[in-house]
């Protein structure tokens, strides 16, 4: 066999830099003879220049920065996947009201026109007298002109002349969904447990009747006792004493009269 060749690679100046970092520690691992004790110039990140021994012997130094750029892309590849894979279920978490609501809608048009069922209200608010202020400064302007609900409520609704116990069982049973606010004076109302007992009927005749209850400064063991025998038939809703929760208690109040969940 003849000698083979030989390359010679002296007064070529090599960049030194972390694409040829294997080349480096090659040269200095050698088990072949090369020019110039294999020892050739070399250009430093630093744009200065000095030879590839020396870039060996401070290796940690120079190419301290290598390892760190492979874990940053690294790192950034994986923060791209993490935000590609959980921000659709982020954004559908965020609009998970809207979303509802807007499924319901769609629902509810359906369901009705296949069974021919139009509601004259919304709902239905049973409420002692007391409680008025209330219903119409609070509960009124939310239902009615925030959430476009329209409500059945006594001191506007109810036709004069008419006996009381009729009026109360035929706005129950034209409206959708009933809620009674169950405060300190709700057992003082002469007419509430007939409007329960009412209400009991239209929920187990009718499909699309829901019985919603708001405590309001009532402790749950206070509730009336009409009340508490239909526990697992009512939603019920505790309102908060101050602001904090007021806007979960809105959204869960509002999931309810626009969620229908038929038995």
């Amino acid at each position: 066999m003849g000698q083979g060749f030989k390359l010679y690679l002296d007064n070529n100046a090599f960049v030194c830099d972390c694409t040829n970092s294997d080349f480096i520690l090659w040269l200095n691992n050698k088990h072949v003879t090369l020019d110039a004790n294999g020892t050739y110039k070399c250009i430093l990140q630093n744009s200065k220049e000095n030879d590839t021994h020396y870039a060996f012997l401070h290796f940690n130094h120079l190419y301290a920065g290598c390892n760190s750029k492979l874990w940053l892309k690294a790192v950034l590849g994986l923060f791209l996947t993490f935000i590609a894979i959980f921000f659709p279920f982020t954004l559908v978490y965020s609009f998970r009201w809207r979303i509802s609501f807007y499924l319901y809608k769609r629902f509810r048009n359906s369901l009705e026109k296949d069974i021919c069922v139009n509601f004259k209200y919304d709902v239905f608010v049973f409420y002692p007298e007391n409680d008025l202020p209330w219903i119409k400064y609070v509960l009124m302007p939310k239902l009615e002109r925030k959430w476009g609900l329209q409500m059945c409520i006594q001191h506007r609704d109810f036709t004069v002349g008419k006996p009381i116990a009729d009026v109360i069982a035929d706005s129950i049973e034209q409206s959708r969904h009933i809620i009674f606010l169950v405060t300190s004076s709700f057992q003082h109302d002469s007419w509430g447990e007939y409007a329960i007992e009412r209400a009991k009927y239209h929920h187990f005749s009718q499909n699309l009747q829901k019985i919603i209850v708001i405590t309001k400064d009532l402790q749950t063991e206070e509730i009336p006792h009409e009340l508490a025998m239909l526990w697992k038939d009512i939603a019920l809703i505790e309102w908060p004493m101050n602001e904090n929760g007021l806007e979960n208690t809105w959204n869960k109040l509002k999931l309810w009269l626009f969620l229908n969940q038929p038995k």
